[in-house]
């Protein structure tokens, strides 16, 4: 039986790149998703095995690398926390004082039957 080779593992090293500014290095470097493909020399390695020919898998590969980069250079937007509406808090009080007066009521029946 005759065995093809089509895997494709590609070397990206981050510190060669001249596409990419040392800032951008250093954000891509620090990146959890990234560092799940970096190896010792600081290489992004991809592999790529889904097609069954080399050119296929060698687009796969690129194309991987390519929204690995974008999702890493992609700025973290900090949640804004939002302030809980005064009609809600309104609310929430008379819906306290409804169920207090209730109980109140109770209390006062359990007495006036002794």
């Amino acid at each position: 039986m005759n065995k093809v080779e089509t895997k494709v593992r590609l070397h990206f090293k981050l510190s060669d790149s001249k596409a990419l500014y040392p800032d951008q290095v250093f954000t891509i470097a620090n990146n959890t998703e990234v560092k799940k493909f970096l190896d010792s020399e600081g290489c992004i390695v991809i592999t790529s095995q889904k097609y069954r020919t080399q050119i296929g898998n060698k687009s796969d590969a690129i194309q991987k690398l390519c929204s690995l980069l974008k999702s890493a250079l992609k700025p973290v937007v900090s949640r804004k926390p939002t302030r809980i509406p005064n009609s809600q808090i309104r609310k929430r009080l008379l819906n306290k004082k409804h169920t207090s007066e209730k109980k109140s009521f109770r209390r006062n029946d359990i007495k006036n039957l002794e």
